[in-house]
């Protein structure tokens, strides 16, 4: 579940390139990062170390955990707040 907080300004008519644009960045990374993953799942799986499963199966816990959430929490953060700036 995402931590972001609204910043309380609402997207309109005039926001709608941007959001294009945020959606299209984020879509081309997500495009890049499975392409990225897939292609060293094949390199391990190419020298014997099969993870694929393994990836798709581990649950993480402790640091890493705490890591992703607040990778998570940081990224949706940055996206709202591209779209929605902070009134000054």
């Amino acid at each position: 579940m995402s931590q972001a907080q609204s910043t309380g300004v609402k997207l309109g008519a005039a926001n709608i390139d941007d959001l294009g644009r945020a959606l299209l960045l984020l879509a081309t990374e997500v495009a890049v990062l499975n392409d990225r993953q897939r292609v060293l799942e094949a390199v391990l799986e190419e020298r014997g170390i099969a993870v694929a499963d393994a990836v798709r199966d581990y649950q993480p816990a402790g640091a890493l955990a705490e890591t992703l959430n607040g990778e998570q929490a940081r990224l949706a953060k940055l996206i709202v707040e591209a779209l929605c700036p902070p009134s000054a």
